[in-house]
């Protein structure tokens, strides 16, 4: 691929109070959305650099889409490490297959997959999305842009419900009729974590993914927390019936929220 070519892709970091400003950049270009108090000293070397006193994943990822003069942008944050050839395949992936959004396979720092992953393309399903993490996804900006999509504010890590923001994007772009894909490309490296943890005694995350259901699935959304209850009580502290009650909570206080349909950005 040309050195063009490459310059069409940006990769969005989330990062705040500077941290990870300087050390994991390489040559690519970036878009900064630092959020905190002040900028920190170093911001000043950075043409993309955008500070912003706002807290919240989402609103630093819509910020990052206002501000992006490239064609292709990734979502990222500042604990990853990414593979500029894959990132090289990824903007091939875009031209050749003319698709909106795409999704791609993490590393971890051992050479080992992230997680499991299909070993070739296919295009997403309202189901496969689920499976996607924030940091899985590029998209064609002028095509979400368009769409009017956003990051709905009410989601993700430092807001209301701390979860869920990059699968309501995504649902939301399908509905949209966005063309979304995975292709089989590693780009990034992370750690690998552990899947359930995160469950263990965190009564606010358990509501937080019942308001996700509900603002995806509106009325049907307690079908899916039932489903999604009996597959990962275990992974938390709680009972089936504890673990339903919390998530189920969560669901019915989204949906009777006088403003739950639509995004807040």
């Amino acid at each position: 691929m040309s050195k063009s070519k490459l310059s069409d892709f940006s990769i969005a970091v989330a990062t705040m109070h500077g941290r990870g400003l300087v050390s994991r950049f390489f040559t690519q270009p970036y878009v900064i959305v630092d959020q905190g108090d002040h900028p920190p000293s170093s911001a000043a070397s950075f043409q993309n650099y955008h500070f912003s006193t706002s807290r919240g994943l989402s609103i630093s990822r819509n910020e990052a889409l206002r501000i992006c003069k490239t064609k292709y942008l990734l979502f990222s944050d500042d604990d990853v490490t990414h593979i500029e050839d894959g990132i090289r395949q990824i903007v091939d992936e875009f031209e050749r297959t003319g698709a909106d959004v795409l999704t791609f396979a993490i590393r971890t720092p051992e050479g080992v997959p992230f997680k499991e992953y299909r070993e070739h393309p296919f295009s997403h399903t309202p189901r496969s999305l689920f499976k996607v993490n924030s940091i899985e996804i590029a998209v064609r900006v002028d095509a979400v842009r368009r769409s009017g999509l956003w990051f709905d504010t009410r989601f993700g890590l430092g807001a209301e419900h701390p979860t869920g923001e990059e699968i309501i994007f995504l649902q939301d772009a399908h509905r949209a009729g966005l063309d979304i894909r995975y292709a089989p490309v590693s780009i990034v490296i992370h750690p690998r974590e552990s899947s359930g943890s995160n469950l263990k005694g965190n009564k606010a995350l358990i509501q937080a993914k019942g308001a996700m259901f509900g603002r995806i699935f509106g009325t049907m959304a307690y079908l899916y927390c039932t489903a999604f209850a009996a597959k990962h009580y275990r992974s938390s502290d709680y009972s089936f019936p504890k673990f339903l009650c919390l998530i189920f909570k969560g669901c019915r206080t989204f949906l009777r929220s006088s403003k739950y349909k639509g995004v807040s950005q």
